[in-house]
């Protein structure tokens, strides 16, 4: 009895709250007067009881969903048109159709008609080529699959899509006081697939004089990227580069290519011949002496052996250092020298020797230097012994090939990929990272605990005992002075530089490769280096100061070549075979 009651209550409140829903009626006006194609027609929307509506105007448009109670559209061709509205609500929907009489237009409207090859799919990075066979327009404007517009007349042009994703390429066709005409297709660009390139490339304006410009034509296959080691120094990661040689030698030339994580390698040797080849310099020293280096060389130009020679005012040696050097692919691989050093009897008191060694990755980059250094202290005293020093150098580098990682014995300098100095890491096994303090009677080593960087410079040096090198730059970056602390023995050491206008200290710069054809830097003034060093010693009470001042000076004939300085001490005299 209870149950019953309270089912009557149910079916009570049930009916007394549901409300029928009115189904849809669809209707719609069609605008009066004549159509014509290409001109905006207006509908009118009149449906009763809906809330969404689909509009199908029957000549191959998108369909349109609006609930505007009016809604344009424009036929791009006359005819007879079944033009069909559905309107819809939560009750189901209702459709009508009513036959549109369009006239042809006045003139042919725009039609967007274009071709991509590939048509579907390529991967990335993928080089689509865009036919344009549209009719009836004067002018485009193209999506690819952004919101940037690329406006061209061109009717064939290729474009390039990197990114691996879907793209919808659009062309909108136009024509003055007409509608525009869309079309859109889509591109699906997939991951990169890594084939085998083949690096190949020809040369043209080689076996030139010096300063001469060198092209390089890229006949690869199958490479996307590609990186260019001409052999002195420049990169170029163009396809088909021209580059610019400023000095004589023959340079190995090398094309990377790459595809995904393949790569192919190409080398050739560039000749580049000199005016002039440096045959011996000579330097009257100061007080006595006269020191002479003499250069031979093979048939490419490059140095095969300098030999430097220490002579007294009697002519007979004091010193005698002898350079070999070895190349493979037009890389030099390695040096090896002597040096031997005699007494005022003309006996070899001294005989060292070292080695350097180079090495290169596979894009002709430099991987790693090492240097080898072998001393005999007294060749008469065996017994006195012989010191060995090794110091390694390896480097790494930026997929931009900009370097990011210099190890100098266990030392780490970190660069950012536009090449500036991030950060740097010091090695308590590094031997070189020793700096020794010296003053009358009184000596003391310092170990490098950190570097504190400022502007990508070093600003300061930090070392055991709380020992302190500060630098201090100037606005073009060059250092002014270099202050040293140590709080534990009242200690300051400062050295100071200034320089001329032009900020320069070295116009004599060595060619690549150790070719030792110097030449002068453009717009370089003669006599212009000014230094100025300036060593105060702080020990206590006591103060002690030191100066020095000089002008260097270089003097270069009209083919650029030096032929006296005093950049390196004495008075330099340069001698060259010119050949032309």
């Amino acid at each position: 009895m209870i149950k019953a009651f309270i089912l009557s209550i149910f079916l009570t409140l049930f009916l007394s709250c549901h409300k029928e829903i009115e189904f849809p009626e669809a209707d719609f006006e069609v605008p009066a007067g004549t159509i014509k194609a290409g001109v905006p027609a207006t509908f009118k929307n009149t449906s009763r009881n809906a809330s969404a509506y689909e509009w199908d105007f029957g000549d191959s448009s998108t369909i349109v969903t609006s609930s505007d109670v009016e809604i344009i559209h424009n036929f791009k061709i006359g005819g007879d048109f079944n033009v069909r509205l559905i309107a819809k609500n939560g009750g189901g929907s209702n459709g009508i159709s009513k036959i549109v009489k369009v006239d042809k237009p006045d003139r042919p409207l725009p039609k967007a008609i274009f071709e991509l090859d590939p048509a579907i799919e390529c991967p990335a990075p993928c080089t689509v080529s865009i036919t344009n066979t549209s009719i009836n327009s004067t002018s485009y404007t193209w999506f690819f699959g952004d919101n940037t517009p690329f406006e061209t007349r061109e009717l064939k042009f290729n474009r390039t899509l990197n990114d691996a994703r879907s793209y919808a390429i659009t062309l909108i066709a136009k024509a003055n006081g007409l509608p525009n005409d869309t079309l859109t297709k889509t591109l699906k660009v997939t991951a990169p697939q890594s084939v085998q390139p083949t690096a190949e490339f020809d040369i043209s304006g080689e076996n030139c004089t010096y300063n001469c410009d060198v092209t390089f034509t890229n006949k690869s296959t199958s490479g996307i990227t590609y990186l260019w080691n001409f052999g002195d120094g420049g990169l170029s990661t163009n396809l088909s580069p021209k580059h610019n040689y400023k000095r004589a030698g023959a340079y190995n030339v090398i094309l990377v290519t790459r595809n995904g994580n393949l790569t192919s390698m190409k080398r050739k040797i560039v000749q580049i011949y000199a005016k002039c080849k440096f045959t011996k310099q000579t330097r009257q020293h100061p007080i006595s002496g006269i020191y002479e280096a003499l250069f031979s060389y093979d048939a490419n130009d490059f140095p095969l052996r300098s030999t430097e020679i220490e002579n007294e005012v009697s002519g007979a040696p004091v010193s005698r250092i002898v350079n070999e050097y070895a190349y493979a692919d037009g890389f030099v691989t390695g040096r090896n020298y002597t040096l031997s050093v005699r007494n005022n009897s003309q006996v070899v008191v001294e005989v060292s020797s070292g080695r350097f060694t180079h090495k290169y990755n596979n894009d002709g980059l430099l991987s790693s230097t090492e240097i080898l250094r072998t001393t005999v202290k007294d060749r008469n005293n065996p017994a006195g012994g012989s010191t060995i020093g090794r110091s390694t150098l390896q480097y790494e580098y930026h997929a931009n090939y900009n370097v990011s990682k210099v190890n100098v014995d266990g030392t780490v300098y970190n660069y950012s990929e536009t090449g500036l100095l991030t950060s740097i890491n010091p090695s308590n096994e590094n031997s070189s990272e020793i700096y020794t303090l010296k003053y009358q009677t009184f000596s003391k080593a310092y170990r490098v605990t950190a570097y504190v960087l400022a502007n990508n410079r070093i600003s300061e040096i930090a070392f055991t005992d709380n020992g302190k090198l500060k630098f201090e730059y100037d606005n073009k970056g060059q250092i002014t002075k270099k202050t040293f602390t140590d709080p534990a023995v009242d200690f300051t050491c400062v050295e100071e530089w200034r320089y001329d206008s032009n900020n320069n200290i070295n116009l004599l710069t060595p060619t690549f490769l150790g070719h030792p054809s110097y030449l002068k830097p453009e717009g370089a003034v003669v006599s212009n280096v000014i230094s100025y060093t300036k060593l105060i010693f702080k020990a206590g009470s006591i103060v002690e100061t030191q100066t020095n001042e000089s002008t260097s000076f270089s003097q270069y004939n009209e083919q650029g070549y030096p032929l006296k300085s005093n950049l390196f001490g004495g008075d330099n005299t340069y001698t060259y075979e010119c050949n032309r």
